[in-house]
């Protein structure tokens, strides 16, 4: 018997998830995706309801399922939904790992007997996640920089997993390192870890000896104020989620470069990206006592 996965949707990210589990002797599903490099294991079919037929474990991409059950798919590639037709076909004990979902569809998993993840903010995800997005901001940043970020004067907004991240290597880079946190408890931090420690409430008159900035705060924080104190030539990278936290519009009127880039995982580290979802969810299949632990071979994680 082979554990069947079912692979729905996503970006690039979700094509190196399915080759991680016909790595690991899994028979592998996939819809929803343009396959870059298909093979015999990683099967394209189409329509979830096809690909969810005798399925125990369903990987839905970070982005999650929305209420109405919808996944999101690439250009191209057709809609992917699921419903209660589709959720009839999956194997007993079936698991679905997503990034998020929906209540309504939370609730219809549950009504099924699926067991959920939601890994999205789960930490061991959200630390391996944040190194692609860290190292994609600083690809970003030194392609639009007409200095080396070596001896620049770099400022992170806010202090979460990414941000962490992100301060770290730029200071491996050599650069000069400030951020910026409003809970004491984040700026204690900055501080243990040698950055620089700047509140928001002084944060207006420090934006101008700033060459590049990196937003990582999930609200406007970068407002058309703000973005006027910046001195000409200052770079801005966006790293929050769609609207992200700059005021874009503002920041074209000002001729501040500000580039809002959320997803940057899948855009710049696929490949390591997804297997680190697919190792969380082996992890969390040994260590849940899952039935299907059983038919996926023991190689181990990390880079193939």
């Amino acid at each position: 018997m082979k554990l069947v996965v079912a692979v729905l949707g996503g970006d690039r990210r979700q094509e190196w998830v399915g080759r991680r589990f016909a790595d690991l002797g899994a028979q592998v599903r996939v819809t929803g995706l343009n396959l870059e490099k298909p093979d015999s294991l990683t099967v394209a079919v189409s329509g979830a309801a096809e690909a969810l037929a005798g399925a125990g474990l369903i990987m839905a991409p970070v982005q999650g399922i929305d209420a109405l059950g919808d996944i999101c798919t690439m250009p191209g590639a057709g809609r992917v939904h699921i419903g209660p037709r589709e959720l009839r076909e999956l194997a007993p004990d079936a698991v679905c790992f997503a990034g998020a979902v929906a209540p309504p569809t939370r609730a219809l998993l549950a009504e099924h007997g699926v067991d959920l993840v939601e890994y999205r903010e789960m930490d061991d995800f959200a630390i391996l996640n944040s190194i692609p997005s860290a190292e994609g901001a600083i690809q970003l940043a030194m392609e639009r920089l007409p200095i080396t970020l070596h001896g620049s004067r770099s400022l992170v907004l806010g202090y979460g997993r990414t941000a962490r991240t992100l301060a770290r290597m730029l200071r491996g880079l050599g650069a000069h390192v400030a951020v910026a946190a409003r809970r004491p408890a984040d700026l204690a931090r900055v501080e243990a870890d040698a950055h620089e420690a700047i509140s928001f409430a002084g944060l207006d008159a420090r934006l101008n000896r700033m060459e590049v900035v990196f937003n990582t705060v999930p609200a406007v924080v970068l407002d058309a104020g703000r973005l006027g104190l910046l001195t000409p030539g200052t770079v801005v990278i966006d790293l929050a989620s769609a609207p992200g936290g700059v005021d874009h519009a503002a920041a074209a009127g000002l001729g501040v470069t500000a580039v809002l880039a959320p997803g940057l995982p899948g855009k710049v580290a696929p490949r390591s990206a997804g297997q680190y979802i697919a190792d969380l969810a082996v992890r969390y299949l040994k260590a849940s006592g899952s039935p299907w632990a059983e038919y996926l071979a023991d190689r181990g994680g990390g880079r193939q």
